[in-house]
């Protein structure tokens, strides 16, 4: 096997026959959105395809694997770099359309085209991202060319040479389109890039579609288009085929955020899931989507931007890389066991192929876990997670859907308030976020230190506050609170990857997510505006906690940024301990107003009782009592029957969620 990997390594012919397999099988089974009518007849030939494509797949990360190795951080590999520039010019072609004719069947049906957002946040740079509308596109999740590149991506992640080797590579594409101006050639390539920027955002562009089809299809734009897409949904995000799927996805728009202006990629971001609108300050998105929905998707939204920058298991160093990753396999373990014990099948059904064969699996499995044996011939031993495994869980990680999130972030609020003595309310989810020591990825959290990711952040806390004080706004209160739960767990994220280190000379730093937060955004308001006014919404309560330690790190992080907003404010945070205004002990403040309320109510109840015994005064009515009424009630028959009606409740046969009474079928 090293023989043949070494012959791999060294004869780039190996690379340039998988390149031309794989382009057959780029963009295939590509699917419309069905639009006034179901399909009535779906073919089977997306099993096929995903057979095929996997197969591709895997054999590409065990070719790609031919170019890991585990040099300096300032050696340059000429191997992995000429394996670097003919897969990515290759998949550059292929993005920007030009192959089109060739494979009409694919999903590319033209040359790229770019169009610019309007200026919704001061952007350094202009918006111009890639013209796309997922709703009327054609869309495909086969992608296995941008998935050889995110292999050669990771395995360069040691050396900054590989992200300026991207960029070196796509300048050079269009420089020779550039030098085609004058000639005859029918496809006018002058015109598809002006920059090597433009040509690495529509590459990155692909991957970026497929997670706004998902956050579409989970709120049902999809459903005319019958199961089978549900059933490709599922098998693209499925334990055996994720790490040679949906992972590379992620990996590829890492590396966009890397590699070109953060400013583009969110704004790219932020275009692909139609939520140009929402910052703008409308709510429209398409006729057919009711506000609720359009929550549902701009939540996804938010949650890939949280799995982007914390999600670095590919990106950390290990000292040897022949010994396996115990962070990863231990982390892998607590998340399928939190919920309740399993068997050793069900565990490894639950894991990618790449976690349950590692050298270390056993032992990690063995140190977490508590094994119960079958207690009869027909059962299976169980394997039971350890109270302190708890503390390896993430709720946010992309593995857990929306519900197994919530189970997981109640579980691990249980676990955390019985060890620190509080309330599960009280218990703030703080992001595991592992160091960066990857030359490649130091700066994978620069995204956050922009006017746009603070407008993002500001419109989406707007949007909140707006449908908490509308009773029909036909969003629920418990959706509104998981999306806030959401938004703020991004915020804490940006918060602290801020390495802001306040000075008098560097208080007024732009490139700083605290001071862009502590700062007048738009309409006189900023983040801690907002986060002020949320504090005092009673149907948002359940975010306090979140809140309240957000505030505590601005204070930390900027207290003079911090300090002088709080200045401008009529009813600011009040913390004694600190000696500023923050919301430590707002809760008080809460219970102080709720008393006066409840003392006003008694004082309006007292007058009226006084009223209506001066009214029966008059009419002479003093001596009249219930009493008189007693032996009427005593002739009335009473029934011991409790007649109790319940909401359906059930499985909902489509979506598979839970219903009761505030989630129908």
């Amino acid at each position: 096997m090293p023989l043949i990997k070494a012959r791999v390594r060294t004869d780039i012919k190996y690379l340039l026959q998988y390149l031309d397999l794989a382009k057959l099988a780029q963009g295939i089974c590509s699917n419309v959105r069905a639009v006034g009518e179901h399909v009535e007849y779906e073919a089977d030939t997306w099993i096929s395809a995903s057979l095929l494509t996997r197969e591709l797949n895997e054999l590409s990360q065990q070719l790609m694997d031919s170019y890991k190795h585990t040099p300096g951080p300032e050696s340059y590999d000429p191997y992995l770099a000429d394996a670097l520039r003919q897969t990515t010019i290759s998949t550059l072609l292929v993005s920007a359309g030009l192959a089109s004719d060739r494979f009409e069947q694919n999903e590319i049906k033209g040359f790229v085209r770019f169009h610019e957002l309007p200026d919704i946040a001061q952007a350094s740079v202009p918006l111009k991202v890639v013209h796309f509308d997922v709703h009327s596109g054609a869309l495909s999740f086969h992608h296995p060319m941008h998935y050889t590149l995110s292999w050669l991506v990771q395995h360069g992640k040691h050396s900054w040479h590989t992200i300026k080797l991207l960029q070196e590579f796509a300048n050079e594409l269009v420089a020779k389109f550039q030098a085609n101006k004058d000639s005859n050639n029918h496809i006018r390539l002058h015109e598809l890039y002006e920059t090597g920027e433009d040509a690495l955002l529509a590459l990155f562009d692909y991957p970026l579609r497929v997670g706004a089809w998902l956050a579409q299809m989970r709120v049902n734009l999809w459903i005319r288009n019958g199961m089978s897409l549900k059933h490709q949904m599922s098998q693209y995000r499925s334990a055996s085929h994720r790490d040679v799927g949906y992972h590379r996805d992620i990996v590829l728009l890492q590396t966009a955020l890397i590699t070109i202006n953060p400013e583009r990629v969110l704004a790219s971001m932020i275009d692909r899931y139609g939520l140009v609108p929402w910052l703008c300050g409308r709510r429209a998105y398409v006729p057919e989507i009711d506000t609720g929905k359009i929550f549902d998707i701009a939540e996804d939204f938010l949650y890939l931007l949280i799995n982007l920058l914390s999600d670095r298991d590919h990106f950390v160093e290990q000292a040897d890389e022949t010994k396996p990753d115990t962070h990863t396999t231990r982390r892998d373990i607590a998340h399928v066991l939190c919920f309740k014990p399993l068997s050793y099948s069900d565990i490894v059904g639950r894991m990618t192929r790449k976690t349950h064969e590692k050298e270390g699996f056993a032992e990690a499995l063995k140190d977490m876990t508590t094994y119960k044996p079958p207690e009869g011939l027909s059962d299976s031993g169980l394997f039971e997670l350890k109270p302190d495994c708890l503390a390896e869980i993430d709720p946010y990680n992309f593995n857990f859907s929306r519900n197994q999130r919530d189970e997981a972030e109640n579980v691990y609020k249980k676990w955390m308030a019985k060890k620190l003595g509080k309330k599960p309310e009280d218990v703030v989810l703080e992001p595991k976020l592992r160091p960066i020591d990857s030359e490649a990825f130091k700066g994978l959290c620069r995204v956050t230190q922009t006017n746009l990711f603070t407008t993002t952040i500001y419109c989406m806390l707007q949007h909140v506050m707006d449908m908490s004080l509308v009773e029909s706004s036909g969003v629920l209160t418990g959706k509104l609170e998981t999306f806030l739960s959401t938004a703020l767990h991004l915020t804490l994220i940006a918060t602290i990857e801020d390495e802001t280190v306040e000075s008098i000379a560097d208080s007024t730093r732009s490139n700083s997510f605290v001071t862009n937060a502590c700062s007048v955004w738009k309409n006189g308001m900023s983040i801690v505006h907002l986060l002020n006014l949320m504090w005092t919404v009673e149907a948002l309560q359940t975010c306090r906690s979140k809140i309240k330690h957000i505030v505590k790190l601005f204070n930390t992080k900027s207290p003079t940024n911090f300090q002088a907003i709080i200045a401008t404010m009529d009813r600011p945070f009040s913390d004694a301990n600190l000696g500023i205004d923050t919301p430590t002990n707002a809760d008080s403040d809460f219970e102080a107003k709720k008393k006066q309320a409840m003392e006003r109510k008694a004082k309006i109840m007292a007058q009226m009782q006084a009223q209506q015994k001066s009214f029966m005064i008059n009419q002479g009515l003093a001596d009249w009592a219930d009493d008189d009424m007693s032996d009427v009630e005593d002739d009335i028959p009473t029934s011991t029957e409790s007649r109790s009606w319940k909401f359906p409740s059930g499985v909902c046969i489509q979506c598979r969620e839970e219903t009761n009474d505030q989630r129908f079928y």
